[in-house]
């Protein structure tokens, strides 16, 4: 209907940016003619301005050229994921720009600039990207193919997040940095008396390795006795906690139940009786170096993690936009991350989800939503079978819980077409005999999979973990 409308006006002659952006004389007639988040520009006026859920309006910082140059009609409707793993960004985005009542929220993220150059900001954060006026979204180094496929300013909103998550992470880390550096301050104020051959350790790499290939010698000699097989970072976790009182008792080597739980963890060897054994001969084999050693040990415990910290900043700096966010996320982050604070979760086996899915279809402008379906029985195997996938370890460690989830999951036979550990959109309606379905939407943009299904409220919650949700005042 809406593409009908807009041909038999465009045949009549009309510009269809004047159909999406009507101009009139003042702000009171701009709010006659246009529905809540639409928008409307005043003769006169360089900015347009949106229509606000409280039927006011809020003037925004762009043009009806810029703004027709990022969300021409229906593409600003109809974004599709594609190769990129974003599949709770693009759902997300797509629930935003489709409420009346959310839409201004990524609009005022938007600044055009007096060259024509437009920059977006996050609502909450520094981070900014910039677009030239002849410039597309692959100009700013985002691969094609792994930008949502719909209008420039959704693909913009895309990258605007991601570039913030890449921000947030690099920041992250630079905090890493600084405490481990704190840590390395107050660790040279506590050994005043070894502080040459801490500056030694921190700057010449020579006495670095001398000190491993001593740690790698009491390794040696300790797996040949008691026929294990621990590395040279086992016995520097060791030294470095017996210089601690809580740790351990210097005098005799005598380590702690605190200290020998944690190594149990630390050496994976259950026996904390052998733990003890093989401590106690380290200890007495070496007590001529033994201070020295505990404070190797020490050192380098801070220096390990400093120098995971750089390799962590480096890969930051080495990562592209695409690579933060375009593996996975939640919908709930992005809520957030635009503005609203009190998004929230609910699991499918919580007994509020029906009461909610009732009030989402009786009250459909007052929430914006997506719902996560739960992984299939092969996608958990996949995933056991994969030591590069970030839940491998998880279920190899926690065995029960792998069985529990590949117990409870859907095969993918059983699953009705849909795909799983996906992020879809979704309306709750009445179906034509008066009953409550829940209609999703896949927001891939060219699938074999459907593009939208309807479930009944069972179905839904067999086959989805839950909802992420705003809902609005």
């Amino acid at each position: 209907y809406f593409i009908a409308l807009l041909n038999s006006k465009i045949n009549k002659g009309l510009d269809v940016n004047d159909l999406m952006v009507p101009c009139v004389d003042s702000i009171s007639a701009g709010l006659d003619s246009v529905k809540v988040g639409d928008v409307f520009e005043v003769q006169g006026s360089k900015n347009i301005f949106i229509k606000t859920a409280d039927g006011t309006y809020k003037e925004l910082n762009m043009s009806k050229e810029a703004y027709c140059r990022l969300f021409p009609p229906i593409d600003r409707f109809s974004s599709g994921q594609q190769s990129s793993g974003d599949c709770y960004l693009v759902s997300a985005l797509n629930k935003m720009m489709a409420n009346p009542e959310t839409r201004e929220k990524l609009y005022s993220c938007i600044t055009e600039n007096e060259d024509g150059s437009i920059t977006l900001k996050m609502p909450d954060s520094d981070t900014k990207i910039t677009i030239e006026p002849d410039e597309t979204i692959t100009d700013l180094g985002i691969e094609y193919g792994k930008h949502i496929n719909g209008a420039l300013g959704m693909q913009l909103l895309e990258a605007l997040y991601k570039a913030d998550l890449k921000i947030k992470d690099y920041n992250e880390i630079q905090n890493s940095l600084d405490s481990i550096n704190k840590e390395f301050l107050a660790f040279y104020g506590e050994h005043q008396g070894f502080y040459n051959l801490g500056v030694d350790l921190t700057d010449n790499t020579a006495v670095r390795n001398a000190v491993f290939d001593k740690f790698s010698e009491i390794a040696k000699d300790c797996n040949e006795k008691f026929g294990v097989e621990l590395d040279e970072y086992s016995f520097i976790k060791m030294f470095d906690m017996a210089q601690y009182v809580k740790y351990c008792d210097i005098n005799t080597g005598k380590l702690t139940e605190d200290a020998l739980y944690q190594l149990q963890y630390w050496l994976q060897i259950d026996d904390s009786q052998k733990i003890q054994e093989i401590f106690s001969y380290a200890f007495e084999q070496n007590s001529d170096n033994l201070g020295v050693l505990c404070f190797a040990g020490d050192f380098l415990e801070i220096w390990n993690k400093y120098q995971d910290v750089l390799n962590s900043l480096g890969e930051a700096n080495g990562k592209s936009i695409e690579e933060y966010g375009g593996n996975g996320g939640r919908s709930y982050d992005v809520f957030k991350a635009f503005g609203y604070n009190d998004a929230k979760t609910i699991s499918s086996d919580d007994n509020n989800m029906i009461s909610l899915l009732e009030d989402i279809m009786n009250n459909p402008d007052k929430y914006i939503a997506t719902a996560g379906s739960k992984r299939t029985k092969e996608q958990l195997r996949r995933i056991y079978n994969n030591p590069e996938h970030k839940d491998y370890e998880y279920y190899h460690q926690n065995p029960d819980a792998y069985a529990k989830a590949l117990k409870e999951a859907p095969s993918e036979d059983d699953f009705m077409g849909l795909v799983g550990h996906h992020a879809f959109g979704f309306e709750v309606i009445k179906n034509e005999n008066g009953e409550m379905v829940i209609k999703l939407t896949n927001p891939w943009a060219s699938s074999d999979k459907f593009k939208v299904l309807t479930l009944t409220p069972d179905e839904f919650i067999t086959y989805f973990d839950g909802i992420e949700f705003v809902k609005l005042d």
